[in-house]
């Protein structure tokens, strides 16, 4: 896929979680999420985790770079800002 903005982008909406945006990404262009996600992050195991809360922070900056939405909405995709409060706090990052 390269590193160029995607052809089909579109932004998460308001109060919408990390792992359903990447679905309906997937989705516009035609591909399983798996496979979506595969082609867009090389090397990465992004489904082998909770991705709506460990979204590693290079996977969140490339889908910005990639989707031109901000770095600060993206973050507000994943459950980071619970962390302790809904959940236990998770030490490996």
């Amino acid at each position: 896929m390269g590193s160029a903005i995607l052809p089909a982008t579109t932004h998460p909406r308001p109060d919408e979680i990390l792992s359903s945006w990447l679905t309906r990404l997937a989705h516009r262009h035609a591909m399983k999420c798996h496979s979506f996600c595969k082609a867009l992050f090389p090397g990465q195991s992004i489904w082998n985790r909770d991705i709506d809360k460990l979204a590693p922070e290079a996977i969140l900056v490339e889908l910005s770079h990639r989707t031109l939405t901000s770095i600060d909405t993206i973050r507000q995709t994943t459950l980071s800002s619970y962390e302790g409060r809904l959940y236990l706090l998770v030490m490996a990052r």
